[in-house]
């Protein structure tokens, strides 16, 4: 899966994909964390202890 068909699988299930979470990731960690989120059904949610 490249990451552009794993942001549109996310956006599909929960309506809209977090990519300010994903600035400068690799395509490979966007389609990790997505397919985590679809297995689990949790959505990607930012860390406790991001500093923004």
């Amino acid at each position: 899966m490249t990451a552009e068909e794993a942001v549109g699988a996310y956006t599909k299930i929960f309506g809209g994909f977090p990519y300010f979470l994903f600035m400068g990731a690799s395509e490979e960690v966007i389609v990790e964390a997505v397919e985590e989120a679809l297995r689990t059904g949790e959505e990607i949610q930012a860390e406790e202890e991001a500093d923004y």
